[in-house]
Protein backbone atom coordinates (compact mmCIF):
# COMPACT_ATOMS: atom_id res chain seq x y z
CA UNK A 1 0.00 0.00 0.00
CA UNK A 2 1.66 3.36 -1.16
CA UNK A 3 1.72 6.52 1.26
CA UNK A 4 -2.12 7.75 -0.59
CA UNK A 5 -3.32 4.60 0.56
CA UNK A 6 -2.80 4.31 3.70
CA UNK A 7 -3.53 7.47 4.65
CA UNK A 8 -6.94 7.49 3.16
CA UNK A 9 -7.63 3.97 4.74
CA UNK A 10 -6.78 5.75 8.04
CA UNK A 11 -9.04 8.90 7.63
CA UNK A 12 -12.34 8.22 9.08
CA UNK A 13 -14.22 11.19 6.71
CA UNK A 14 -12.59 9.53 3.98
CA UNK A 15 -14.00 5.90 5.41
CA UNK A 16 -17.34 7.75 5.52
CA UNK A 17 -17.40 8.42 1.72
CA UNK A 18 -16.22 5.08 0.85
CA UNK A 19 -19.03 3.78 2.52
CA UNK A 20 -21.31 6.31 0.94
CA UNK A 21 -19.93 4.90 -2.76
CA UNK A 22 -20.22 1.21 -1.75
CA UNK A 23 -23.62 1.97 -0.86
CA UNK A 24 -24.40 3.54 -3.79
CA UNK A 25 -22.95 0.33 -5.54
CA UNK A 26 -25.05 -1.78 -3.90
CA UNK A 27 -22.19 -3.41 -2.05
CA UNK A 28 -24.23 -3.08 2.03
CA UNK A 29 -21.86 -5.55 3.60
CA UNK A 30 -18.39 -2.86 2.36
CA UNK A 31 -20.24 -0.58 3.41
CA UNK A 32 -21.00 -1.38 6.66
CA UNK A 33 -17.64 -2.27 6.95
CA UNK A 34 -16.22 0.84 5.92
CA UNK A 35 -18.58 2.71 8.27
CA UNK A 36 -16.95 0.83 10.85
CA UNK A 37 -13.56 1.57 10.13
CA UNK A 38 -14.77 4.83 10.10
CA UNK A 39 -15.84 5.10 13.74
CA UNK A 40 -12.98 2.79 15.07
CA UNK A 41 -10.97 5.48 13.86
CA UNK A 42 -12.63 8.21 15.23
CA UNK A 43 -11.37 9.82 18.21
CA UNK A 44 -13.80 9.10 21.21
CA UNK A 45 -14.84 12.85 21.76
CA UNK A 46 -15.74 13.08 18.08
CA UNK A 47 -17.52 9.75 17.33
CA UNK A 48 -20.73 11.42 18.56
CA UNK A 49 -20.36 14.19 15.66
CA UNK A 50 -19.50 11.46 13.32
CA UNK A 51 -22.37 8.89 14.01
CA UNK A 52 -24.70 11.82 13.26
CA UNK A 53 -22.57 13.00 10.01
CA UNK A 54 -23.51 8.94 8.87
CA UNK A 55 -27.24 9.26 10.13
CA UNK A 56 -27.79 12.50 8.54
CA UNK A 57 -26.33 11.36 5.22
CA UNK A 58 -28.98 11.20 2.18
CA UNK A 59 -27.01 7.93 1.63
CA UNK A 60 -27.72 5.94 4.42
CA UNK A 61 -31.01 7.19 5.03
CA UNK A 62 -33.28 3.96 3.44
CA UNK A 63 -30.81 2.13 5.91
CA UNK A 64 -31.63 3.33 9.29
CA UNK A 65 -33.91 0.48 9.86
CA UNK A 66 -31.39 -2.03 8.56
CA UNK A 67 -29.44 -4.09 11.11
CA UNK A 68 -26.28 -3.77 9.83
CA UNK A 69 -26.25 -0.57 9.37
CA UNK A 70 -27.38 0.18 12.81
CA UNK A 71 -24.32 -2.28 14.03
CA UNK A 72 -21.84 -0.47 12.37
CA UNK A 73 -22.96 2.80 13.54
CA UNK A 74 -22.99 1.58 16.97
CA UNK A 75 -18.85 0.73 16.56
CA UNK A 76 -16.90 2.16 19.76
CA UNK A 77 -13.62 4.07 18.97
CA UNK A 78 -10.58 2.09 19.54
CA UNK A 79 -8.23 5.55 19.21
CA UNK A 80 -6.77 6.26 22.76
CA UNK A 81 -7.49 9.63 23.15
CA UNK A 82 -5.60 11.45 26.00
CA UNK A 83 -5.58 15.03 25.27
CA UNK A 84 -7.38 17.51 23.31
CA UNK A 85 -8.20 16.92 19.38
CA UNK A 86 -8.99 20.30 19.23
CA UNK A 87 -12.77 18.83 17.79
CA UNK A 88 -15.61 21.39 17.18
CA UNK A 89 -17.45 21.58 20.87
CA UNK A 90 -15.98 21.25 24.42
CA UNK A 91 -18.91 21.00 25.95
CA UNK A 92 -19.60 17.58 24.72
CA UNK A 93 -15.78 16.55 25.25
CA UNK A 94 -15.34 13.71 28.00
CA UNK A 95 -12.03 15.51 28.69
CA UNK A 96 -13.09 18.75 29.16
CA UNK A 97 -12.57 18.01 32.78
CA UNK A 98 -8.81 17.64 32.71
CA UNK A 99 -8.60 19.62 29.14
CA UNK A 100 -5.30 22.56 29.73
CA UNK A 101 -7.54 24.50 27.09
CA UNK A 102 -10.37 25.37 29.63
CA UNK A 103 -8.28 25.96 32.42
Amino acid sequence: MNQWQQELASNPRAQVYIASIYKAAGKQELAWAALSKALEQTPPTQTAETRNLISVAPEFKDSVEVKEFQTALATESKVKQTSCTGGSDCNTCSLKEKCEKNK
